[in-house]
């Protein structure tokens, strides 16, 4: 079991506390002994909470912190324990704090045993309570500082303000305009609070079949398709690169012949697809439900490289749909060529909360502009991509 993933049972987290490897509290790692009931313990789980909203990190409940016998496991009562600690997440740290509890019985007697507290790194952290911002070192919570807080607000301005950036440069190294005929798809995907290296072991000992098995289950965990002849999983031909290694069906960008999916030295992901349109007989026609499948499947391929890399942080994700124009919109009434619509761009953080459970909500955000533009926002395949397993309905257009 990795130290940043929820253990199946009790029996594996108290196997892993006395493993040879057992953990350490470090900056994505606490434990709690017990939560006693009050206003004061309130406050303090909410500050426990707050303090992993900057890069994520997990709390365990129910493991004794104490010098003469650490990691001890110490079974709390599991009753009512869960909804506490969201409710505290939601009401007592501000902004509300999103977070995932995955209450462990014990198998002798259920109503006692550990909560795993998954803490995502927050889009819009810090975060504080009772007008106190949080952070952790490297093994305690601590207050940050005025000079902290700014400086940290200002990065999220100026990130959210360049956040087209890493897409529009991966745009510019596309075909010249004057060479491109069809409509392309283009995504980046940047790890915001990433260490540097955080891929260098994908990079260096990868094989070809394992980053085939990257992309297709992510694939697999998007759990949509398409029966576009260009998508993800045909990206065939494998190469490394200067600069990383990427899954492609063409070995250069001299052609509109597909789609390529590469993973950079930087823990970036960058996709290019140059057949979201194609000749038909009434005249080249692009298929919207083209882009939005491929940008949930694109999703679901970051989901993987995150948990391939035990990257719990937040995800800065821009697509691109470019060469829009005098195309007829496929599968419509519509059968002249569309107006003079400008190349699409758009962008969104994730969090990994959102990635695990969410890939419907963040296709919606950057697609469904997108799809309602080119009037595909009911069509099935578009709703099926801005739906979430487990969601009452799909979302209205």
């Amino acid at each position: 079991m990795s130290r940043r993933e929820p253990p199946a049972s009790a029996a594996e987290l108290k196997a892993w506390l006395i493993a040879a490897d057992r953990p350490e509290e470090d900056h994505h790692l606490d434990f709690k002994a017990q939560l006693d009931v009050g206003t004061r313990e309130n406050k303090e789980l909410a500050r426990d909470l707050a303090q992993f909203a900057l890069d994520g990190g997990a709390l365990i409940i129910g493991v004794l912190e104490g010098e003469e016998e650490p990691h001890a496991p110490n079974p709390v009562t599991l009753e009512g324990l869960r909804l506490r600690v969201e409710s505290v997440a939601q009401s007592r740290v501000d902004p509300p704090l999103s977070i995932r509890c995955y209450p462990l019985p014990e198998e002798d007697d259920p109503t006692v045993g550990y909560l795993w507290v998954e803490v995502p790194a927050s889009p819009v952290a810090p975060h504080m309570v009772e007008g106190v911002y949080y952070g952790r070192g490297d093994t305690q919570k601590r207050r940050l500082s005025d000079a902290e807080v700014l400086r940290l607000h200002d990065a999220r301005r100026i990130q959210e303000k360049d956040r087209e950036g890493p897409v529009r440069e991966w745009v510019d190294q596309d075909l010249p305009p004057h060479r491109r005929t069809q409509a392309h798809f283009h995504l980046v995907a940047v790890p915001v609070t990433a260490p540097p290296g955080i891929v260098d072991d994908l990079l260096d000992d990868t094989t070809e079949t394992q980053y085939r098995a990257l992309v297709r289950d992510g694939i697999s965990r998007a759990q949509v398709q398409h029966n576009a002849a260009y998508m993800l999983e045909n990206a065939g031909r494998f190469s490394r690169t200067g600069g990383g290694v990427q899954l492609a069906t063409y070995s250069q960008y001299d052609d509109e012949s597909g789609v390529l999916i590469e993973v950079t030295e930087k823990g970036h992901l960058r996709v290019r697809m140059t057949r979201v349109s194609a000749e038909a007989d009434q005249g080249s026609k692009i298929w919207p439900d083209i882009a939005v499948v491929l940008a949930r499947q694109c999703l679901g391929v970051i989901a993987e490289l995150a948990d391939l890399t035990e990257y719990r942080g937040r995800w800065s994700v821009g697509v691109a749909v470019t060469d829009i124009s005098g195309h007829i919109i496929g599968d419509r009434w519509m059968h002249e060529p569309t107006p003079n619509l400008p190349d699409y761009y758009n962008t969104a953080e994730a969090s990994h909360l959102q990635l695990q459970e969410g890939l419907g909500a963040l296709t919606q955000t950057l697609m469904k502009s997108f799809a309602r533009s080119t009037h595909y926002a009911q069509q099935h395949a578009v709703l099926d991509a801005f739906s979430d397993p487990g969601s009452d309905s799909r979302p209205p257009a």
